[in-house]
């Protein structure tokens, strides 16, 4: 008997939907079309880690802690590019990438902590008061060693002032008697000695400026946000992601600046008073100043 083989055209084929256009080659041909600068210069502009743009251009993502820290190095690179930052975003999203992209948080690795240990703090502040104590001993020791040297006189005094005495002529007792009592008498007609009080100096008040504080500008996470904060040699003071709840105390002298991958998801909060969110949901912020927050928000508009 003849077998029956069923034609692999009447299997049920798996639908599967028509993928996206590769967004890296769009982003490398663009640049390359501005006259080909070379990346390393573009992330310096931007502020921009030069592996990150690599990887976007490679369409590795990664890299990216989050799908939206992708799109928003996305959408910086492309307006940057002159590209449409929205559609390349929602490719992104809507593309096969977006769902293997690892949600897990990276953090940077802390820089090296110059400070001294406590161990050797403690080994130091014991060595100190042995040494203090060692200084004291050494004082007192010297003092009592000081008072037992000194001969004791008193004795013999006492002994040669009674032989002097009595060998005093009466004469000569009786005439000193009048000396006596009028130096008795002058002494008591003399007037009592004047004790000056010195004089106590007041501590200065202080002044008004000397007893203001510093605003307290503290930076709080509505949503898992990117924060990088730098100084005034563009050096990073923090480079980490927010979770959501978590706040922030924010240097705000002069010089530093602030960015985020989501200015909607940071509360501005000054001396305990939310302020309210540095910008829209989803907007990138760069080169903020962190002294202008002392006044909320709507000092950078």
């Amino acid at each position: 008997m003849a077998e029956i083989n069923t034609p692999a055209a009447l299997e049920p084929a798996a639908i599967e939907l028509p993928p996206c256009e590769p967004i890296g080659p769009q982003l490398r041909a663009a640049r390359q079309a501005r006259g080909d600068k070379p990346i390393a210069d573009i992330a310096l502009e931007l502020r921009i880690r030069q592996h990150l743009l690599e990887a976007l251009e490679n369409d590795d993502y990664s890299a990216f802690p989050g799908l939206v820290y992708a799109v928003g190095f996305l959408r910086t690179y492309a307006d940057y590019l002159g590209l449409d930052s929205r559609e390349l975003a929602e490719r992104l999203r809507r593309s096969q990438q977006a769902q293997s992209i690892d949600a897990a948080l990276i953090f940077p690795e802390p820089l090296e902590d110059s400070r001294m240990p406590r161990r050797w703090l403690a080994v130091a502040a014991s060595l100190l008061c042995l040494m203090v104590y060692g200084a004291w001993y050494a004082f007192s020791s010297r003092g009592e060693d000081a008072f037992e040297a000194v001969p004791k006189v008193g004795a013999e005094l006492a002994v040669s002032a009674a032989q002097s005495s009595d060998a005093k002529p009466a004469a000569l007792a009786q005439a000193e008697e009048p000396r006596s009592v009028l130096a008795l008498a002058s002494a008591e007609a003399a007037p009592a000695p004047v004790v000056r009080l010195a004089s106590v100096e007041l501590p200065a008040t202080a002044s008004p400026a000397a007893r203001q504080q510093p605003s307290q500008l503290v930076l709080k996470a509505r949503h898992d946000a990117w924060v990088r904060i730098e100084g005034p040699d563009h050096k990073p003071i923090v480079d980490k992601v927010l979770r959501a709840g978590e706040a922030y105390d924010a240097p705000s002298g002069p010089g530093v600046k602030l960015m985020t991958g989501n200015a909607g998801a940071l509360d501005v909060v000054v001396n305990g008073k939310v302020l309210g969110a540095l910008g829209p949901e989803g907007a990138i912020r760069r080169d903020i100043r962190l002294a202008d927050l002392q006044n909320g928000p709507a000092a950078l508009e």
